[in-house]
């Protein structure tokens, strides 16, 4: 009887964990599916930015928000703001006084102020992880899996991180798709000071400014903004300094991005960790339509 009774609960267990390991693939591709769609209609969305530069469209801005644009666009660069990123780095789990780093290649799909998505995988780790966030259609999502079957992180659909993502794409924007900053756009800047200005933009019913330092070419050395997020010991959503530092760029078709750099939360203060490092590897623009 004692015997029946444990092969039973045996054959429950092995039919729940292959129940749950299949739903698990299940869900994981539903994510993978969900994700093509977002990144299909991205790279199908019409691109609001038109013609060539012309330091003109920005010479009744400060003199500083001038330097930075002229750096960023080259004179008659076409004026594209849809692109997809590769990129190579390290992904950091902890805080600043106890971390480890994963390396990791990942694609992400650009179309601010709409939306964006971020596909991570991670290598040379035995504890492999894939996922992504986004932003698209007024909704927020952050899904990480372990292993492929584990799911570690399932965030989203709320305004608090709609918010959050929204602040991540705006900071993006100084670094990574500057044409999407121009004043045509409705975006307003100010200048701080001769090294520093700030743009202010409204992304999908939400006001954002990113604070931009720039060196004397107008080169993006630092980025900070305000970010809507949970990242700290209460996991209480608030506003807390989000930013990075730019360690090097590239350019590609006359617009140029930061193609090395670092960010993380409570940028500027002692909590300050990076868990973001990242090369850009290649850069492509929406077609021409």
């Amino acid at each position: 009887m004692l015997k029946t009774v444990i092969l039973s609960i045996l054959l429950f267990l092995s039919i729940s964990a292959m129940a749950f390991g299949m739903f698990a693939l299940w869900l994981n591709f539903s994510d993978e599916r969900n994700l093509e769609t977002v990144n299909w209609r991205i790279w199908n969305e019409i691109d609001p930015a038109r013609g060539a530069y012309d330091p003109l469209m920005v010479a009744h801005l400060p003199a500083p928000v001038q330097r930075y644009f002229n750096f960023m666009i080259a004179p008659d660069a076409q004026l594209r703001s849809i692109n997809r990123i590769e990129m190579v780095g390290e992904f950091g789990l902890g805080d600043a006084n106890e971390h480890s780093y994963y390396p990791f290649t990942a694609t992400q799909y650009n179309a601010a102020p709409t939306g964006f998505t971020w596909a991570l995988k991670t290598y040379d780790t035995p504890m492999s992880m894939n996922g992504s966030d986004m932003v698209w259609d007024e909704q927020s999502w952050t899904k990480f899996w372990l292993l492929g079957v584990l799911p570690v992180a399932r965030a989203g659909g709320d305004e608090d991180y709609l918010r959050s993502g929204v602040g991540r794409m705006v900071v993006e924007m100084a670094a990574w798709s500057p044409v999407s900053l121009l004043p045509q756009f409705g975006v307003e800047w100010e200048e701080l000071g001769d090294d520093e200005i700030r743009a202010k933009v409204n992304a999908l019913g939400f006001d954002q400014i990113v604070d931009i330092k720039i060196d004397t070419r107008g080169a993006p050395i630092e980025f900070l903004i305000p970010r809507w997020s949970n990242a700290n010991p209460e996991q209480t959503f608030k506003l807390q300094p989000f930013g990075g530092i730019a360690h090097a760029y590239a350019t590609y078709d006359g617009i140029t991005i930061v193609s090395d750099v670092e960010a993380g939360n409570h940028f500027g203060t002692p909590d300050y960790f990076a868990f973001f490092k990242a090369k850009v590897t290649a850069l492509d623009f929406q077609p021409a339509r």
